[in-house]
């Protein structure tokens, strides 16, 4: 348990002892509870705050892990729960939110719990903050576990339930109602300790993801078309300025363009005039092979850059507000819109498409004739894409007998330099060439970029012999469908049973 949930736990195990002692009110409960300490039963919780939410006159804080809204699934409870707090926002009440922004969940892989899971809480993140609510993230490196409703700073609601559909709906929670100002007052305290600030950035993006419509995936004559023609930088370029929208909150912006063809990659060794040229010749295709912006040039730095609708091109564009998938803007921060080929960036919006239509679900079950059909990308595209993909473990597939694809799940996208920094520590402490050699071993099970499992293989040929490591991790290769013959799992198992 982390020091925030010991510390509010104890003040609230103190307040409940101070208050057995004191005189009981005529109102008090048959269970003995003071009279105010109030049980939240299960299935009510949602209910009680929602009319605390409401009936708050000066100020609401709330720390919350998770707040399950998404762009596809709009379940009643948690977004009436929400909306409480944008509408509390608009009547003047002073409401501060603070969530989760760590990969510390249940059954994440050590690369997923190594590096901030960006899209946790993105889409509450944006709805609250796109209507002026003061929400904020926790630090990414610790686990934000606290779940606390203070309203005017005298009632607290505290317990074991989440805003998502599952806490509210089961019987397995626990809550309380506390009218206490010291209550309040001890953990709005503990809480501006802890990291209640604004998350930090690594460059000047003001929005945690990017909602891209479902349609320039599924639309063959889009991304598919992209693909299939390689038009790579039309497609990196279109990101960008949806980006550059969504934080702009217009369909109609002025591009940089030194600043775009610095961040796509676009070579200046031709000369700066060159380099703009290409950037101006990426843009008029947008507008002419895929009736995706109007282009109306300001100098030979700034295009004036107009987003138009995917169906009907007379019309500007406008945000998705569903059949979305949200891009996390850690696939510019952390480099990977320049480090992955345009295949590879296409099956993984794939994947997010599938995953904003099926939240909560793991695996995404599908074979090569469905994305073929649904995505209108041909079969060795994808199979490029998957392969590139499970290379830097952002992507694992299950294979059917045949050896075809039966089901993928997206990793997490990390930040490659901090990878490649903990690589060179390593280097330091057991030499490069083991550190080559270890990779080497797990690149065909998708750990090549994984740290934890490079440094747990280090370890492993210390005691085992390098040898003996690396022939186990040879036999894994063998092929079982289109898949290794055994998991990254059950090689190191196999080698922590060889006699030393």
């Amino acid at each position: 348990m982390s020091a925030v949930n010991r510390n509010w736990l104890s003040a609230l195990l103190v307040c409940v002892i101070i208050s057995a002692g004191l005189p009981q009110h005529s109102a008090a409960r048959e269970a003995d509870v003071p009279a105010f300490v109030r049980v939240v039963p299960p299935r009510t919780y949602a209910a009680a705050v929602q009319q605390a939410l409401q009936a708050a006159q000066r100020s609401i804080f709330v720390s919350m892990p998770r707040v399950q809204v998404r762009s596809s699934e709009r379940t009643p409870q948690v977004y009436a729960l929400v909306q409480a707090l944008i509408d509390a926002g608009r009547r003047g009440v002073a409401v501060t939110v603070l969530l989760d922004k760590s990969a510390a969940v249940v059954g994440a892989s050590r690369q997923e719990r190594a590096v901030a899971r960006a899209d946790k809480n993105a889409w509450c993140y944006r709805m609250l903050k796109s209507a002026g609510i003061d929400v904020r993230y926790d630090d990414e490196l610790s686990a934000l576990q606290a779940r606390v409703v203070i309203v005017d700073d005298a009632r607290v609601i505290i317990g074991s339930s989440e805003w998502t559909e599952a806490s509210l709906s089961g019987s397995g929670e626990a809550d309380i109602a506390v009218e206490s100002t010291e209550l309040a007052a001890a953990l709005r305290a503990q809480f501006a300790g802890i990291g209640c600030r604004e998350p930090e950035r690594q460059s000047e993006m003001s929005i945690p993801a990017v909602a891209v419509s479902r349609k320039l995936w599924e639309y063959y004559d889009l991304g598919a078309r992209m693909v299939q023609r390689n038009d790579a930088g039309v497609f990196d370029l279109y990101l960008i300025l949806l980006r550059e929208a969504a934080a702009a909150r217009a369909s109609r912006l002025m591009l940089d363009v030194d600043a775009a063809a610095e961040e796509m990659g676009v070579s200046e060794a031709a000369g700066r005039t060159q380099t703009r040229a290409r950037v101006r010749q990426l843009a008029a295709l947008l507008q002419d092979k895929y009736w995706l912006i109007t282009v109306s040039p300001r100098s030979d730095n700034r295009l004036q850059i107009s987003l138009l609708d995917y169906d009907d091109a007379a019309l500007a564009y406008e945000p998705p507000t569903h059949n979305f998938l949200l891009l996390p803007v850690t696939y510019w921060e952390y480099g990977w819109a320049a480090q992955l080929g345009l295949p590879a960036k296409f099956v993984y919006g794939m994947c997010l498409a599938a995953e904003a239509m099926r939240p909560g679900a793991a695996w995404w079950f599908v074979g090569m004739p469905e994305l073929n059909e649904r995505f209108s990308v041909s079969p060795p595209q994808i199979q490029e894409g998957v392969r590139e993909l499970q290379r830097y473990g952002l992507l694992e597939v299950q294979y059917d007998e045949s050896g075809g694809i039966a089901a993928l799940k997206r990793g997490f996208l990390y930040n490659l330099e901090k990878v490649f920094a903990v690589f060179d520590h390593l280097a330091q402490r057991y030499g490069r060439h083991k550190v080559q050699a270890a990779r080497r071993c797990v690149e065909p099970l998708g750990k090549m970029y994984d740290p934890a499992a490079v440094e747990e293989v280090l370890q492993l040929m210390e005691t085992a012999g390098e040898k003996r490591v690396s022939a186990a991790f040879q036999a894994a290769q063998g092929r079982v469908g289109g898949g290794p013959a055994l998991s990254y799992e059950a090689v190191v198992e196999t080698i922590q049973r060889i006699p030393r």
